[in-house]
């Protein structure tokens, strides 16, 4: 191009007004975006929270918790879980040191509490403890337990307040008329069982039906419909993170309670998950899966009732009274109502 004086002006040309330029710029994008989408994490695993759940072993109690995972049901409310595993005993002390943030051990959360420990119950899932009481076929009542050895969990367990309960309602004093051994480990109970050094056991429903099988012993004393009410496998949490990570609570208890559906919904799938994380047969699944279902809680919020029952349960546990009041004490339900609430508005 020239001007009009004759001389010639000099071209410029910029990168993006090369054809090159646009060829190979398009290449890079390319590669660039199949790189990320191949490397980096999906925005929602990106955004999930970590909860560890201190548990002291594997148990149809904690049925609601696996099927949870299992179904994606906490993944899809932003929770990445891993389960602990825990002696009950320590829960308390691991909660308030965050080095677990729940545990489904609802009995360990409130003698924690009656203790002093800085936990607290958020929601109720159970509303009981899936226990049975196995016994030798020669004895027929809970009186015929008077002078035998009963193997039970640790002394302020939940499965040793349940035999406490019953039997004082039997008539008979847990610390004369009846031999307790005292086993954290629920594989050593049943070892215990299973060489007949015991006359009787207490034992979640899925494992108690397996030892009924393996020894014929042995029958169910008292079924799980026997049993009081109390809260079950119902997650407790330490004050710190109910008061800093609320919205970490509130999606624990979506989880929970959309499982809740799931397994109302879907009871022969629920039984499959069960036999498999437990290990069981399938018509020994099936039949604690009905269990599961029986005991599943209304709602996230205790009624009155539960407190009083629990304070009953607790004062017979402990040889002194405790009060609904202060049962209630140990729990915290604001964000238990606050979920409720959202998802009855869906």
């Amino acid at each position: 191009m020239r001007t009009t004086a004759g001389t010639r002006k000099t071209k410029c040309r910029f990168p993006f007004q090369d054809w090159r330029f646009w060829t190979y710029g398009a290449a890079l994008a390319s590669s660039l975006f199949l790189a990320f989408s191949v490397c980096a994490p999906p925005a929602s695993a990106a955004a999930l929270k970590t909860l560890k759940v201190g548990i002291p072993g594997n148990s149809v109690d904690f049925a609601r918790w696996f099927i949870a995972k299992d179904k994606g049901f906490f993944q899809k409310n932003g929770l990445d879980v891993t389960f602990v595993h825990l002696a009950a005993n320590t829960l308390p002390a691991a909660l308030v040191s965050n080095g677990i943030q729940a545990t489904p051990l609802s009995t360990s959360v409130l003698s924690g509490n009656l203790a002093g420990f800085k936990v607290k119950l958020v929601g109720e899932t159970n509303t009981k403890l899936d226990y049975m009481i196995i016994a030798d076929k020669s004895i027929k009542s809970v009186a015929d337990l008077k002078h035998k050895t009963i193997v039970t969990g640790p002394p302020k367990g939940g499965p040793n307040a349940l035999l406490v309960y019953v039997l004082t309602k039997g008539g008979l004093d847990p610390k004369k008329d009846v031999k307790l051994i005292y086993i954290g480990s629920e594989a050593a109970r049943r070892t215990l069982i299973l060489a007949h050094n015991a006359d009787a056991i207490i034992d979640d429903v899925a494992h108690g039906l397996e030892l009924e099988e393996k020894m014929p012993s042995l029958h169910t004393l008292v079924a799980t419909s026997q049993m009081p009410e109390g809260f079950g496998s119902s997650p407790g949490m330490s004050e710190d993170v109910i008061k800093n990570d609320p919205d970490l609570v509130k999606r624990m208890l979506r989880a929970l309670a959309e499982t809740k559906i799931f397994i109302e919904s879907h009871p022969d799938e629920t039984a499959a998950l069960v036999q498999k994380e437990l290990t069981l047969s399938p018509s020994i699944a099936k039949k604690a899966t009905a269990v599961v279902i029986a005991s599943l809680a209304p709602s996230l919020v205790p009624t009155d009732a539960m407190y009083t029952g629990q304070a009953e349960i607790e004062s017979m546990l402990m040889g002194k009274k405790i009060t609904t009041a202060r049962i209630k004490a140990a729990w915290d339900t604001r964000l238990a109502a606050e979920v409720e609430k959202e998802l009855s508005a869906k």
